[in-house]
């Protein structure tokens, strides 16, 4: 079972890439792994669990990795409708990096991952919507997510640190001049069963508001794997659907339907309880799945879990993220 959990879940984006099939590395087994396992809001862990593979599934999919000082950045470009529907993503450019459990480390090593996931952000923002949107137009930060709750709290906590300046050019136009930095707006929506208005909703509304240029969404994701907990940076510029990787999707946020640009930044926090099984069924080398094992996997998907230090954790992401945010939007001069 661990070969088989492996090729999965955690198998390595180069053996998929050089053309080994998912059906060679699952011969031996008569269970699908992939159909117990929940959805993921990480497209890295789509591309290595679709359980199909072969050289006709790679059309329409390109995939790099590399070290960018010491932490591993990963850039998958899903290039048209054929690499989507493999994936179950929409198609656009996702970029993750594998930042390491921050919240353990010094302060050297959370600037060396702050300087890189800021570098990503600014490749994504020039990508999307060019270069000149961080000097001539409005950007909107949205943090989604439930701040009450401290595995969702991510967005609205990037939102707190965010130094937000679209009032500064209207009201003080030389002041925003000599400051130089990008016109910023940013809203915490909360979530619909706060406010019995979809996130969607009011995010539209905001961008609309204020004009923007540029949305830049934050949210908590769900993994697959438990390696992945506060460990990975992912970036797209294919917008979000809140909830979507606990299977609570919403409406989505994105170019299509806000009618602008939209760059999604997260961080898995929680995985299912039936991820927890699955890793403890590899550790204790479990080379086959029952039906009534199987059966009761399926009932675990519904029940999520977090990292026992989430608070710390979340803490030191959400500043990861600001700081980063604020590196290349300009916004640090408070």
């Amino acid at each position: 079972m661990s070969q088989y959990f492996t090729s999965l879940r955690n198998r390595p984006l180069q053996k998929y890439m050089s053309g080994q099939t998912e059906t060679e590395a699952i011969s031996m087994k008569s269970k699908d792994v992939g159909r117990i396992l929940p959805e993921t809001d990480l497209a890295y862990e789509c591309l290595s669990s679709d359980g199909r593979g072969g050289k006709a599934d790679r059309d329409g999919i390109e995939c790099s990795e590399r070290q960018e000082s010491g932490i591993t950045v990963t850039r998958l470009w899903v290039k048209n409708a054929a690499g989507a529907e493999k994936i179950g993503k929409p198609a656009g450019h996702y970029l993750t990096a594998d930042i390491g459990q921050l919240w353990h480390e010094g302060s050297r090593a959370r600037e060396n991952a702050r300087s890189v996931v800021a570098t990503l952000i600014r490749e994504t923002i020039y990508a999307a919507a060019g270069e000149s949107v961080l000097k001539s137009g409005c950007i909107l930060l949205a943090g989604l997510g439930n701040r009450a709750v401290t595995a969702d709290a991510l967005g609205p906590r990037c939102v707190d640190a965010a130094t937000v300046t679209r009032h500064i050019k209207s009201q003080d136009p030389a002041l925003f001049k000599r400051l130089g930095s990008a016109e910023l707006a940013a809203l915490a929506p909360g979530v619909v069963g706060q406010t019995g208005i979809e996130t969607a909703e009011f995010v539209k509304g905001a961008c609309q508001g204020v004009g923007a240029a540029l949305v830049i969404a934050i949210d908590a994701l769900a993994a697959r794997s438990t390696e992945r907990l506060g460990t990975t940076v992912q970036i797209c510029d294919t917008g979000i659907s809140p909830g979507s990787g606990i299977g609570n999707r919403r409406a989505e946020i994105s170019s299509a339907t806000l009618g602008a640009p939209v760059i999604a930044i997260g961080v898995p926090t929680v995985v299912s309880a039936a991820t927890l099984v699955l890793d403890t069924l590899e550790q204790a080398g479990t080379d086959s799945l029952t039906p009534e094992l199987e059966s009761a996997l399926r009932g675990k998907r519904d029940f999520y879990v977090s990292l026992r230090e989430s608070d710390e954790a979340v803490t030191v992401l959400a500043s990861l993220i600001s700081g980063a945010l604020s590196d290349v939007l300009g916004t640090g001069f408070i």
